[in-house]
């Protein structure tokens, strides 16, 4: 079993914007495991606000190179396992080295990922949200009428965020879901939520 490791960068198309940062591009670690004669791939994003740096990513991959390839599994669950010990408090590592384990898993079973772990057929299930990144009020308005889509998720987490909404409210009649990324207190979102009540369409939820 051989693994390698890679950083990819995502150019955006326009800046994307949330509470704690703004930028145009997404640094993404890949993974690449061959066994068994099958090549597979997973990834994870190295997302700055939780203090993860693309390349001591990879040096931790690399440290950890061969305790992996010392791993005996068949299954991914069997992988995953190994990886809490091989990689403890670091969720994101394991999740790309969980995703290259189950695309080789998928490819040596001959059966898709969903029926895999026994989930419904993806066809059947509702589109994602489109999310529309934090700018002003009017930005974000224009971003959803240029982008018709079942439903929206709104970055907030600043002082206009009622007046984002209000904007958004009036340019779509599709659901509304909110995300703040942790930019709110408790007595804000209280505030918040009670103004929303008492003034926005029960179609407006909050972000899952």
């Amino acid at each position: 079993m051989k693994f390698s490791f890679q950083i990819h960068r995502v150019q955006f198309t326009k800046t994307f914007g949330i509470s704690k940062l703004s930028r145009d591009y997404q640094d993404v670690i890949r993974v690449f495991i061959k066994k068994d004669g099958i090549s597979a791939v997973g990834e994870t994003p190295a997302i700055p606000y939780y203090g993860l740096v693309p390349e001591k990513m990879i040096q931790d991959l690399n440290e950890k190179k061969e305790s992996l390839q010392e791993v005996s599994w068949e299954t991914p669950p069997e992988f995953y396992s190994s990886l809490e010990t091989i990689f403890p408090g670091q969720s994101f590592l394991r999740s790309a080295l969980d995703g290259a384990a189950w695309d080789w898993y998928r490819q040596k079973m001959d059966r898709p990922i969903w029926q895999l772990i026994g989930t419904p057929d993806p066809a059947t299930a509702s589109a994602s949200n489109f999310t529309i990144g934090l700018s002003s009020p009017a930005e974000m308005a224009k971003e959803i009428s240029s982008n018709p889509w079942p439903s929206y998720k709104l970055k907030l987490g600043t002082d206009q965020d009622e007046e984002i909404i209000k904007a958004c409210l009036e340019v779509t009649d599709k659901p509304l879901r909110i995300d703040a990324n942790g930019a709110w207190t408790v007595e804000r979102a209280k505030k918040l939520f009670g103004i929303f009540a008492e003034n926005l369409p029960a179609r407006l939820g909050t972000a899952k």
